[in-house]
């Protein structure tokens, strides 16, 4: 079975488009199919138009008309006309490019798997846009999402986005590419290194403005990003002497700054190096409970070496360090007793008194 080319029909929905909606005489545009070839105007001049498909051929014939959703710009058609395929449904085509891609990324060696899920991971980072939000639409994992489609669709549409974001096909997801290659490193190679950067919904700071947790509402501190979190925790973190008001809003931020400590530990640790020796005892409480014994939990092999090593050379950190709890990694046997064992260190060393470990703050 065959289908006529969809340029003209694309062509007429720019035609169309480009009328903005003026009274003019409907015209009957013919489109004849005469087995496997098929007669019609190469283009159309701007204007309402209705299609009649004629079969004049002995074969069945089939003629696909595409509806273009509220918002679609004649920008973004144009571009979709650029593909080199135009395909029946995009999610459908998808499919087999998110397939094919993963046999092909399963062959990779360790290092070339990373490197490509850090290209991966830059380019959805780099259109993680309020303006190209503002167009596509969708909640924190619906906007990554959407990111990944215009990824998926090729350069030539994604550089066509990043000019000019209208040309971004509205509510279009493509959710497999996203996680794709970091998945595979997961399943074989185990956990994947921290990156500098993100390709979480609104974590690129040069992309949003300060306010953006108020642009997006599916979640304040998911919507703000990791590095939002955090620059809006250290805004409000105490110099000096804090009030209970001032306690709650500081308090609440850093509960928005632990959200990350799975998902973006280097960030997480670099915010706990600079605050987990702060010399109010209650920040350095929080810091403990909400982020670092977390931290642990998570990610216990690749930061209890470097947690050590500040526990021992500064006083103040090692005393926030005691409170913590062994919880997940940390439980583990092997990782329980280097644990203990630089508790043990800390306390004999005088950088916290035995029992501060009870002394946690309410989470």
């Amino acid at each position: 079975m065959t289908r006529y080319s969809a340029v003209l029909l694309l062509s007429a929905a720019l035609a169309t488009a480009a009328c903005g909606g003026r009274s003019q005489t409907t015209r009957v545009v013919d489109i004849t199919g005469i087995n496997y070839a098929f007669q019609a105007p190469a283009t159309l001049a701007p204007g309402p138009a209705r299609v009649r498909f004629v079969n004049a051929g002995t074969v069945p014939h089939e003629v696909q008309f595409f509806v273009f959703k509220a918002g679609l710009s004649p920008d973004s058609v144009r571009a979709l006309l650029n593909l080199e395929h135009f395909p029946d449904s995009l999610v459908e085509s998808l499919d087999t490019v998110i397939s094919v891609l993963r046999e092909q990324l399963s062959r990779l060696l360790i290092g070339e798997l990373l490197a490509f899920d850090r290209m991966l991971e830059r380019k959805l980072s780099d259109i993680d846009r309020a303006d190209i939000h503002e167009q596509t639409g969708g909640s924190e994992d619906g906007f990554l999402y959407c990111r990944g489609l215009i990824v998926a669709l090729g350069r030539g549409y994604y550089e066509a986005v990043q000019r000019n974001p209208a040309v971004a096909v509205v509510d279009a997801e493509c959710r497999e590419i996203c996680y794709l290659s970091w998945n595979l490193y997961q399943e074989r190679f185990g956990e994947v290194p921290a990156s500098e950067i993100s390709r979480e919904s609104c974590s690129n700071v040069t992309g949003w403005p300060a306010d953006a947790e108020e642009l997006v509402i599916w979640g304040r501190a998911f919507v703000m990003g990791v590095r939002q979190a955090i620059r809006k925790a250290e805004a409000l973190l105490p110099r000096d002497l804090i009030g209970p008001e001032n306690d709650k809003r500081w308090g609440q931020a850093m509960l928005a700054v632990g959200d990350y400590v799975e998902s973006e530990p280097e960030a997480v640790w670099q915010f706990i190096r600079r605050w987990g020796g702060h010399p109010l005892a209650d920040v350095r409480g929080v810091v403990a409970c909400v982020l670092l014994e977390h931290l642990l939990e998570y990610h216990f092999e690749v930061y209890f070496p470097q947690v050590e090593n500040l526990a021992m050379a500064e006083p103040l950190f090692g005393d926030m360090f005691v409170i913590c709890w062994p919880l997940g990694q940390t439980a583990k046997p092997g990782n329980r007793e280097r644990f203990e064992s630089l508790r043990d260190r800390l306390r004999g060393g005088g950088a916290a008194e035995p029992g501060a470990a009870a002394d946690r703050p309410r989470e």
